[in-house]
């Protein structure tokens, strides 16, 4: 640990023998450069002595030479040489062969003497570890300045800014001008960012000669910050960036216990070096800011998170609003929307009947939306969709090693929507075990996980919608009668699009204005043949097979034309032709010529109706003017 050494070569070693003490007569052998002493149990040399600090001294190497370092303890250290003990506090001393430390009280101190060291192999050139301190002891570090007022000044200044600051960038470079006003010596301070195992430069500040970013990390101070994310005091001799000799200062800054950066603070020669309370200081500095540092980053993770759920929200209320905007004002849309005004109000058990793709989630939707749980959720589920032993576990949840799999306790959909709406999609497809658990929600507004025995109180309005006839199902004996009678409470029938194909023209153009945008066009259009078509199709799959019908015609379409019936499919050509007499021997060829004149027709008549303005002419078609002076080219209209 020390100066960094080249690849392969042997560690240093420090050798002492405990004279008396706990452990007389021991040699120890450390191969490291640096032993740390004290009665703390981080410590390599610990000693159960209440007249010993928790951190006491160190003894490191140096190139060839090895110091002791007391570490500003309570009772001090002496060093005992020639038969004489001479005491020292918060200094260091140059340590020989046969020299004796004598640490403690003076009725039983410890005595250790050195017996020498061992440099190794490496390569002593740049950096040398003289001190270390834990981030962990900033609490009883901070307690140890407490008398020096311009120390506790400068750690008042930070809390309070860092208190104040807003974002992180203005928070580092807080800190930066913290520690330059605090280490009046320092000709460098800086902050890193670790990132992807590397340290760069966040901030930094440099005052004489110097110019310039700070350069990296020394490799002692890199191996000791990652692997025991120590504050240390380092002995500089030398570097192409920063020439001269001196001393500096690193110290961790963490985030939930994990490395995040560092902090350096150099002095260079010409200013008083560095000693333990500068140390000490910076590791109190450390500590402040670290928490500051994590703090304002849960801070700014969850101002995001919200955001991100403000956003999510907002694009899902948009959503269930144009879900929720049923298009459509025939006879039989105008009775369903009466009868879902009706309805929305009240709490009332809603069972949606209707073909497949006529839009029953959309009814759903409306329900929910309109009524007292609009600002709870509304979930829906796919009855059809599970198993019957995964469907229990999606709707009622399951408590943890409950079966196979199931490593986490989870909540149900029942649970998660507890105050809004739960949409029960092809509920004809329960299993009969399954209808009985549904009935007890209905009947008595509780659940009961698997693998629970303690039911739960949920609060939810349960809406749900089927493409079967439940009383033929009740009949068979496929449903329940019990149930059946709980879920029909207010039938809403959805008619199929062949029953009100005065829609369909209104439905096509509204697809084309949600298709555009995500086709990069501002606006799609459609011509009068090609809604004439669409309209004399029964539509089968109702309302979602028109839905697809448009953007396959979209798509097929280029981008500087209206959609047409050539952009049609066969099969709705085919059904158009029939309609339309094509059936009665005519070849499907000729459909598009028919269509054609239909809509010269239609132009004519729309002309004679604005007295020849084609602007308002193409207004009322709902076609733009350019589109509308193209037709009227080609088919040679005056």
């Amino acid at each position: 640990m020390g100066a960094q050494r080249k690849e392969g070569a042997s560690p240093a070693m420090i050798r002492i023998e405990i004279v008396e003490g706990p452990g007389r007569g021991e040699v120890r052998d450390f191969r490291q450069d640096i032993v740390n002493l004290g009665r703390a149990a981080s410590n390599h040399l610990v000693f159960e002595d209440p007249y010993i600090s928790s951190e006491h001294g160190q003894i490191y190497l140096s190139g060839e030479r090895v110091f002791y370092c007391d570490l500003n303890s309570t009772n001090g250290s002496a060093i005992r040489r020639q038969g004489e003990d001479r005491f020292f506090r918060d200094a260091r001393e140059e340590l020989k062969p046969g020299d004796h430390l004598v640490l403690g009280g003076k009725e039983k101190p410890l005595v250790i003497r050195f017996l020498g060291a061992d440099a190794g192999d490496g390569d002593e050139s740049e950096r040398t570890i003289v001190a270390s301190r834990s981030v962990a002891q900033a609490r009883e570090l901070g307690e140890r300045l407490g008398g020096d007022s311009k120390a506790l000044a400068a750690l008042y200044r930070l809390a309070r800014d860092l208190a104040t600051a807003k974002v992180r960038s203005e928070m580092i470079e807080t800190l930066a001008e913290a520690l330059l006003t605090a280490y009046e010596r320092a000709f460098l301070v800086a902050v890193y960012e670790l990132k992807s195992g590397r340290f760069s430069v966040l901030t930094h500040r440099s005052v004489g000669e110097r110019s310039g970013p700070p350069g990296d990390i020394p490799p002692a101070a890199r191996e000791r910050l990652s692997t025991e994310q120590e504050a240390m005091l380092l002995e500089v001799t030398g570097g192409k960036s920063a020439p001269g000799t001196g001393t500096a200062l690193f110290a961790p800054l963490l985030s939930q216990g994990k490395l995040s950066g560092a902090l350096r603070v150099e002095v260079r020669s010409g200013a008083a070096v560095f000693g333990s309370r500068d140390l000490d200081l910076l590791t109190v500095f450390a500590a402040h800011a670290s928490k500051s540092l994590e703090n304002l980053e849960l801070l700014e993770a969850v101002r995001a998170r919200a955001q991100r759920l403000s956003t999510e929200n907002e694009y899902l209320r948009e959503k269930s609003q144009a879900a929720s905007d049923m298009v459509g004002e025939s006879p039989a849309m105008k009775h369903l929307r009466s009868q879902i005004q009706k309805v929305c109000p009240t709490d009332t058990t809603v069972l949606i009947l209707g073909e497949t793709g006529t839009g029953k989630e959309l009814v759903a939707r409306a329900v929910h939306e309109g009524g007292p749980r609009r600002e709870h959720l509304f979930v829906a589920v796919n009855c059809g969709a599970f198993p019957e032993n995964l469907l229990e576990s999606e709707l009622f949840g399951h408590m943890k090693g409950s079966f196979t799999g199931a490593t986490d306790t989870k909540r149900g959909i029942f649970d998660v929507a507890d105050g809004g709406t739960v949409f029960l999609d092809e509920v004809g497809e329960l299993p009969l075990a399954m209808q009985v658990k549904l009935l007890r929600v209905l009947q008595e507004g509780e659940i009961t996980p698997v693998g629970s025995s303690k039911p739960k109180r949920v609060d939810v309005r349960i809406l749900s919608a089927t493409n079967r006839d439940l009383e033929k199902e009740v009949k068979t004996g496929r449903f329940r009668e019990d149930l059946f009678y709980r879920l029909n409470v207010f039938p809403l029938k959805v008619p199929p699009l062949r029953e009100r194909r005065e829609d369909v023209a209104t439905l096509a153009v509204f697809f084309l204005k949600k298709i555009a945008p995500r086709l990069g066009r501002s606006s799609l259009e459609i011509e009068p043949a090609a809604l004439t078509a669409l309209s004399n199709y029964h539509w089968p799959g109702n309302v979602r097979e028109l839905e697809n019908e448009i953007e396959r015609a979209a798509l097929t379409a280029d981008a500087d034309e209206p959609v047409d019936a050539s952009h049609l499919s066969e099969r709705v050509l085919s059904a158009a032709q029939a309609v339309s007499g094509g059936a009665s021997g005519q070849p499907l060829g000729a459909l598009h010529a028919r269509l054609e004149e239909k809509e010269k027709e239609i132009i004519r008549e729309t002309l004679t109706q604005t007295g020849g303005n084609r602007t308002r002419a193409a207004e009322v078609l709902g076609i733009s003017r350019q589109a509308f002076m193209k037709k009227i080219s080609r088919y040679g209209i005056k």
